[in-house]
């Protein structure tokens, strides 16, 4: 397996830890983190059920470049002890969903030589810039700085879908923006359902991670591909600042889809329970909605999942590790993580894993551990070849220009450019 460098600039490969997880707006218990977010060699992957490439899954030889999580029905209050009154007895405040989430997180990483790129929810975003950062602030817990931190951006709102990001210190990162989606009912102003997505760039090569958690129930799978369609041609006007109806999310390298993306089994509950019970994991994706909107190509079909050989992760009893709620729910795979990539970029999955014992909620989390192939002496070269394709595309704007002298005009630029740009790819042959 290939391993990268410490340092940026000598990079072969940037591995990305993928994490989704419907919190059911529950706090995570005391070791949820730990188990779901394991950060060193010692960490015990034992209460995970997967699938692995090797033997030696890469969670528990070396930490990753990029943890990415996403969690949705991220919305609960805790209590936090302040001290005494005068009278001796015990003051608390309510500390926001917001920033417990985000400061729990914060802390989880913060002695591992990991720094927080964005923290993302619907309604409201807040990214971190430790650079730019107020030293004073060391001094408060990290719950406390962050609590501070969404009052100060005005984030007061009800979101439920979350996406936080770290990366090693040593890794450049660049060009990094975030955007959100709703496509919750009445108007769109529901934050229960939507997206969430961060895009930066590492090497040249251009990533996007995106949270999403789409409509609900078993019949609702028309409605659930438009909210997704829709999504992606949101996100690919948020990326290139091009029309709607470009096909311009191609310039993306790689495109992780994370969530709660809400497909059902379409079996009847006693069918599931069989299947489950005799893990015949093929029998129920022969069912699943997801994997049919592929074969039939309506969509999801440009996407790849790893093989998935763990249980339903929906729709689990809260304090049991396998036990189903049935009276209102199938067992279903609500909880995925896709990819996709560009034509000249490759990606490796190492494991696709959920993770049975952690119980305060009724979806298990779900992980992938990927590997994105980069190839930095062909940056210089990547780089003037999109810069190119971008203008070319841009040409259109020449149906605008009426007359000889707009067709004059765009050949002029359009020949100017293709001449720079054959230098300079020469240069960098």
């Amino acid at each position: 397996m290939k391993q990268s460098a410490s340092s940026s600039s000598s990079l072969s490969s940037v591995r990305i830890y993928c994490c989704t997880w419907n919190v059911g707006n529950e706090s995570p218990g005391e070791t949820d983190l730990e188990q779901m977010l394991p950060l060193s060699s010692t960490s015990n992957s034992s209460n995970s059920t997967s699938n692995s490439s090797d033997d030696n899954p890469i969670s528990t030889t070396s930490l990753h470049d990029i943890y990415a999580i996403g969690v949705q029905e991220c919305q609960y209050s805790v209590e936090e002890a302040t001290g005494t009154d005068s009278n001796g007895r015990s003051t608390s405040s309510t500390l926001t969903c917001e920033a417990h989430w985000f400061g729990a997180l914060a802390k989880h990483f913060e002695n591992h030589g990991f720094r927080p790129l964005a923290q993302a929810s619907i309604p409201d975003m807040v990214i971190v810039d430790e650079d730019k950062s107020d030293n004073t602030k060391d001094a408060l817990p990290l719950e406390r700085q962050y609590s501070n931190a969404l009052t100060q951006h005005g984030a007061t709102g009800p979101g439920e879908i979350r996406l936080s990001i770290f990366v090693k210190r040593s890794l450049q990162v660049t060009n990094v923006r975030t955007t959100t989606i709703s496509c919750g009912r009445f108007n769109n102003l529901n934050s229960n359902k939507g997206a969430v997505a961060t895009l930066f760039s590492i090497q040249g090569h251009d990533i996007c991670i995106l949270n999403c958690h789409l409509n609900a129930h078993r019949p609702q799978w028309e409605r659930r591909n438009r909210d997704m369609t829709a999504i992606l041609r949101q996100l690919a006007t948020f990326s290139t600042n091009a029309d709607a109806d470009a096909d311009s999310d191609s310039e993306i390298d790689l495109m992780v889809c994370l969530g709660d993306l809400n497909y059902r089994v379409d079996l009847e509950i006693d069918q599931i329970l069989h299947f489950v019970q005799t893990k015949d994991w093929p029998m129920l994706l022969n069912h699943d909605q997801l994997k049919l909107q592929q074969t039939e190509q309506r969509i999801w079909h440009d996407f790849q999942e790893a093989p998935i050989h763990f249980p339903p992760t929906f729709k689990c009893t809260k304090g049991s590790v396998l036990d189903y709620d049935v009276s209102q729910r199938e067992p279903s795979y609500c909880d995925r993580i896709l990819w996709r990539c560009s034509n000249h970029t490759s990606c490796l999955v190492h494991r696709y894993i959920s993770f049975p014992q952690i119980t305060t909620s009724d979806h298990k989390p779900v992980v992938a551990e990927l590997e994105l192939m980069v190839q930095p002496c062909q940056e210089p070269r990547m780089m003037i070849s999109r810069w190119y394709q971008r203008i070319l595309n841009h040409t259109a704007l020449s149906s605008r220009i009426e007359g000889r002298w707009g067709i004059i005009l765009m050949s002029c630029v359009t020949g100017g450019v293709a001449v720079g740009t054959a230098m300079l790819l020469s240069k960098y042959s």
